[in-house]
């Protein structure tokens, strides 16, 4: 992707034609890496969408809708408190560098008119944005970086802002200079020394010079006149009805169907809604997937210490009986004996046995040493045993979550997904073996409650089946369900709520019923198992379960019935 100085210097130019003179009226953040402006200019309202996400940084004018984060951000309140309603006074860029300029008319803090200029810096990891007032001075950032001595800028509220430091390389302006810097190229790869001599290139940039100047002796000229504005003529290359690149004009060196775009904030916007690229739901679905995978890694490892823990005491009837037998027969051990060697008549067989002792205390010490022993084993096999139990119902949970990932489909239920992963690997087993979590505090209690995302839902033979894609959905659709709501779910398993609206205590058709349960056990742990037992009933007769988790519910009454899994 073409993401580099050049490109950038075409779309500071467009961007700055179309939004200059313009007023920002809304700012949201759709994510925690990403920022919306809502721009009426020329008469016209723009959606201004910048992402500083180290994986995608990117701006362009954008056609879509966002929703913003249910709470606004530090940041977001910022930007807003000094540029709604800030006029753009000018878009600029950083000669041949990622960072864009936006010169703004803004409020102070008493509310009267400042230049101010909010800086895009789109660096990869580094890509971040800053509010500045007009002598430098940091308001806020997007990201701030540690006072670490060894940092190159300080990116803090009060900090002067310092641009990228200066690269030893040249920029394409002349093609005199040009040409005298490629006369140093002896032998080797000419792409790569290309981007180590000159600024603000991308790799297909370079190779896109190359290509077009055939020769060596053409490369200055063509180098050069990659910033002819006469040959701006956005575009995107399409490789089996995917966008593989955007550019701000036909790159010949790369192969693809050519389709035109009127902007290059177009070309920008349907590379990355189309383009082969791993989205960015795809990428937060490997996110959450390697935490849970992580977790499953630290559970399993936690399991093995159990059972090990649990291997060691697994001889603590022989420390019972050595105790017994040693007080069977104290008459007949004397005095600085290193060991007895007595009838066990535990055993069926009464074969002898030999235990050993200790000269430095006396037999009866050592009888009830034996006694400590078997006691302490006991109860550390009695204890294991719960947190055997909750380790092994952990690691079905975290099953149940990955699949929870799969079949999600938007950043708010991936959100969910973590949300409960933490609440699980948060938890502690006292040595009671009673499940003790984090209390709330105040501060988290009088939080306003988020409303979760919606679960699937289908219309089948005039009746509404809804099936909640994780457990924060299964809660909802719980609360929300009438009395006579039927109430599917896989039996004795993680899985999905499903949800069957009823207006009656009458049954709906058995057609129905199946139906719900093929999806409740589709959408559980048990998916891959063939015919599965799903457990149905009435929502009257369904309770949520005290203290038992999200999800967690017990029923009174319910049938059961053997379901094939089938998805929507």
């Amino acid at each position: 992707m073409p993401f580099d100085a050049l490109n950038l210097n075409f779309l500071t130019n467009e961007l700055n034609k179309t939004l200059k003179n313009g007023r920002i009226d809304k700012i949201i953040m759709p994510s925690f890496d990403s920022v919306v402006f809502f721009i009426r200019a020329n008469n016209k309202n723009h959606t201004l969408y910048i992402s500083v996400n180290p994986s995608a940084p990117r701006i362009h004018l954008s056609g879509q809708k966002f929703t913003a984060l249910e709470k606004p951000p530090a940041f977001l309140m910022h930007l807003r408190k000094y540029l709604t309603y800030a006029r753009i006074l000018n878009v600029r860029q950083l000669e041949f560098e990622r960072v864009i300029f936006f010169d703004l008319d803004a409020k102070d803090e008493l509310g009267n008119i400042e230049k101010m200029t909010l800086v895009l810096e789109l660096m990869g990891k580094n890509s971040n944005l800053i509010l500045t007032k007009e002598d430098g001075t940091i308001t806020d950032t997007l990201k701030r970086n540690s006072l670490d001595l060894n940092a190159k800028r300080v990116m803090f509220s009060g900090a002067k802002y310092d641009v990228p430091p200066a690269q030893d390389k040249l920029g394409l302006k002349c093609e005199k200079e040009v040409s005298s810097v490629l006369d140093t190229f002896e032998s080797g790869n000419l792409t790569n020394f290309v981007l180590t001599h000159f600024l603000g290139l991308a790799k297909s940039s370079a190779e896109e010079a190359i290509f077009r100047s055939n020769e060596k002796s053409n490369l200055a000229k063509e180098l050069v006149n990659l910033y002819d504005k006469t040959t701006f003529s956005p575009c995107v290359k399409i490789v089996n009805e995917k966008a593989v690149d955007f550019f701000f004009r036909d790159y010949l060196s790369v192969q693809g169907e050519r389709k035109d775009m009127e902007k290059l904030s177009d070309a920008i916007e349907f590379y990355f809604n189309t383009g082969e690229k791993i989205s960015s739901l795809s990428k937060e679905k490997n996110r959450v997937t390697m935490s849970i995978e992580s977790a499953v890694k630290k559970e399993k490892k936690r399991l093995d210490e159990i059972v090990s823990k649990m291997t060691s005491c697994e001889n603590f009837e022989e420390d019972k009986i050595k105790g017994d037998l040693l007080l069977s027969n104290l008459h007949l051990i004397k005095k600085n004996d290193k060991n007895i060697t007595v009838q066990n008549y535990y055993s069926e067989n009464l074969e002898d046995i030999t235990i050993e002792l200790d000269t430095t205390k006396t037999p009866q010490v050592a009888a009830q040493k034996f006694f400590k022993t078997y006691h302490k084993k006991k109860k550390t096999i009695e204890a294991n045993k719960v947190f055997k139990e909750k380790s092994m119902t952990n690691l079905e949970h975290f099953e149940y979550l990955l699949q929870c990932v799969s079949n999600a489909n938007s950043e708010k239920e991936l959100s969910e997904i973590l949300i409960e992963l933490t609440s699980v690997t948060n938890k502690k087993l006292s040595s009671t073996g009673l499940a003790k979590g984090k209390l709330p505090s105040k501060t988290n209690q009088n939080k306003k409650e988020t409303s979760p995302s919606l679960p699937m839902s289908l219309e089948f033979m005039g009746h509404i089946i809804k099936i909640g894609k994780n457990n924060t959905q299964n809660d909802a659709l719980f609360k929300g369900a009438k009395a006579t709501d039927i109430w599917l779910h896989v039996k004795s398993d993680f899985g999905s709520h499903v949800i069957i609206e009823n207006n009656s205590f009458d049954f709906p058709p058995d057609e129905v019923i199946v139906r719900a349960a093929e999806l409740a056990a589709y959408y559980s742990k048990a998916k891959g198992s063939g015919k599965t037992g799903v457990d149905y009933t009435f929502i009257k007769n369904v309770k949520k379960l005290k203290d038992g988790g999200p999800g967690k519910v017990t029923m009174t009454t319910f049938w059961t019935l053997l379901a094939e899994p089938k998805d929507i």
